[in-house]
């Protein structure tokens, strides 16, 4: 929207001492007629610009001028910047990084302060990154989508859903939709989408968006395990560490019962499992233990010998 990029434009010489219109264009992704057009829209609006001709020029906002900010404390300020610093480090956007620079400014705030949240472990490389972008313009617009996914059971399908919200949890990006072939709403993690692509068609509104994702949580936590762990009282800080959701019980003066429930057919739990070797147990369910010895002796035969790098001709 034009207001959205006026007051952007605003921010962004507020931040500058002086930028070219040629700048602007690009940082707002419009021709510099627009930007021209916008300084004098600006200027009528009492915003005092200032603009300076030749090769060193450009424009520049008076140092006189300052937004109000008295309805905000500074300490307020600093908790919405310090999460939009949060947001901006697990998903690269240039209005996530104008809005930061708006609250910055607000309070002139400079970068300091005691809490910092560093998402970059979300950011999962740059075809997510490239999806998180594809994805936020399909729910803007209400277009269906049509992807090519692997679940967690390594399992290809195409299947076309209606794009409703992004979500980070557990240091990973996903896509809350709604999945025809399915008929029912799906969480999608975002790095397991390979392909795709915007249909011209679009979906009606959904109303209520934030409570269809409190039911499918409660909906997916109902068909997680149930999973019981023997923990020594040496280990039982590293086990907290790695499953912090879990409730130990106390059975002897050195040994504990870790409970936990966790969701069936992820892996990185279970490769979590196998990592802590000899200091865990698993005392339920049978067919988890089962499962996890045959994954590890898998891959001790596969990795005991040369054989496998010999085999496919590799240094």
């Amino acid at each position: 929207m034009k207001i959205d990029r006026l007051l952007g434009i605003v921010i962004f010489l507020m931040n500058h001492e002086q930028t070219t219109a040629q700048e602007l264009a690009e940082e707002f992704e419009v021709s510099i007629r627009t930007i021209k057009r916008d300084m004098e829209t600006i200027n009528l609006a009492g915003i005092p610009i200032r603009s300076v001709l030749g090769a060193h020029g450009g424009y520049s906002i008076e140092p006189r001028f300052s937004l109000n900010k008295q309805f905000v404390k500074r300490q307020e300020y600093m908790t919405i910047i310090t999460a939009l610093m949060g947001l901006q480090s697990s998903f690269h956007s240039n209005k996530y990084q104008i809005l930061l620079d708006k609250y910055r400014n607000l309070y002139g705030v400079a970068k300091n302060s005691s809490i910092f949240l560093d998402n970059s472990a979300a950011q999962e490389g740059a075809n997510v990154q490239h999806n998180l972008k594809f994805l936020e313009k399909a729910i803007h617009q209400r277009r269906h989508i049509l992807i090519s996914y692997r679940n967690a059971q390594q399992d290809h399908s195409q299947r076309k859903v209606h794009p409703l919200a992004l979500i980070c949890k557990w240091y990973d990006w996903y896509l809350f939709a709604y999945c025809e072939r399915s008929n029912d709403y799906r969480l999608f993690k975002i790095t397991r989408i390979k392909k795709a692509a915007m249909l011209d068609t679009e979906f009606q509104e959904y109303k209520n968006i934030e409570e269809l994702m409190k039911k499918h949580d409660h909906s997916y936590s109902v068909s997680c395990i149930d999973i019981a762990l023997l923990v020594q009282n040496e280990d039982r800080d590293l086990l907290e560490e790695f499953f912090p959701k879990g409730k130990f019980e106390l059975i002897s003066e050195k040994e504990w019962i870790m409970h936990v429930c966790l969701p069936e057919y992820e892996q990185l739990w279970k490769a979590k499992l196998i990592a802590l070797g000899d200091r865990v147990k698993i005392l339920k369910p049978e067919s988890l233990r089962k499962e996890l010895v045959s994954a590890a002796r898998s891959f001790i035969a596969n990795n005991e010998t040369g054989t496998f790098l010999q085999s496919k001709n590799l240094p």
